[in-house]
């Protein structure tokens, strides 16, 4: 027997529960068994999934509110629902704009093309991709990179990136690594990437890089660095945490969808599995985001203990 959830992420990470029972115990035993071994752990878990569902909805009348007035002001305009996620589309003469909002709609993101320049400067826009007089104007990844570090909350060593499209599903359980070029500690799936940490359950400093080209590692600062490549359908990505934590909205890719280059740093990965009751999470990690061709994972450096043994845990 196995108890299911709604459809949709709002089950993101958390476990499938099942069991067996022999239907010639009679229905009297099947109940008691499903009372006692299914119910427990599903009506918890269940819990965070309804809270998962509430948020999402309260999201999504933000989200509609700020999309209501855009449209009021913007007349023509074209709107594009995601899960996550809208965007407000509109032309006029001769300029392109495109805001996208996050989350409960409290902040967005605005792209304008075909924008002069003595424009961009009366809005206050000063961040373009090159000096020429009509040149795409970006508020927040220009060329040098989008960073924000968040506190991440993680349960069991792990949180995801998951890939902004509607049927982003996430990992059911622990990502298969490559097989012929293991990393560890990053796992790659369809719509997503699986990340490990070294605290079991605890808040760690998690940072975050986006970048329109390949950005330094951080050899001095950080004990193991690996890459992999991932595919983006949607053009965007967020980070979730396990079990209904915060999902940590992060700028739409420089070159929207297709593939990119993540480098994971860590720090500190030994300690944050020893454990540290008395305060934060000793361990820190680097997210880097860039676009580039797929190529093979590769192990930039290694030094912790937890490291070797993500290399051959599989």
């Amino acid at each position: 027997m196995i108890a299911g959830y709604p459809n949709g992420d709002v089950s993101l990470g958390l476990p499938r529960h099942q069991i067996t029972v022999a239907a010639a115990r009679g229905p009297s035993a099947l109940a008691a068994e499903i009372s006692r071994r299914l119910l427990p752990g599903y009506e918890r878990d269940l819990v965070i999934v309804r809270q998962r569902q509430t948020r999402a909805a309260a999201e999504r009348v933000g989200r509609a509110q700020l999309i209501a007035r855009l449209v009021e002001t913007l007349p023509g305009a074209r709107v594009e629902e995601h899960d996550r996620r809208a965007s407000v589309h509109w032309y006029g003469d001769g300029v392109s704009c495109t805001i996208s909002t996050y989350g409960d709609g409290g902040s967005c993101r605005i792209e304008m093309n075909g924008i002069r320049s003595n424009t961009a400067e009366r809005y206050g826009i000063s961040k373009c991709r090159c000096p020429s007089i009509r040149s795409p104007v970006m508020t927040e990844i220009s060329a040098e990179a989008w960073t924000t570090t968040v506190g991440l909350w993680v349960h069991y060593g792990q949180a995801y990136l998951i890939d902004d499209i509607d049927d982003a599903e996430g990992p059911a359980d622990l990502t298969d690594d490559h097989p012929e070029h293991p990393v560890g500690i990053i796992r790659v799936g369809d719509d997503y990437a699986f990340l490990v940490t070294g605290t079991h359950t605890g808040t760690v400093s998690f940072s975050i890089a986006v970048a329109a080209s390949e950005p330094a590692a951080d050899l001095d600062g950080y004990e193991d660095v690996v890459e992999v490549s991932f595919e983006s359908e949607g053009g965007s990505v967020s980070l979730h945490e396990w079990g209904g934590g915060n999902v940590h909205e992060i700028p739409e890719l420089p070159a929207g969808p297709g593939w990119y280059r993540l480098r994971y740093h860590a720090a500190g990965m030994d300690h944050g599995h020893e454990g540290n009751e008395d305060g934060p999470a000793p361990d820190r990690y680097l997210l880097q985001i860039w676009p580039a061709g797929e190529s093979d994972p590769v192990v930039v450096k290694s030094t912790s203990s937890m490291h070797r043994y993500w290399m051959t845990a599989g």
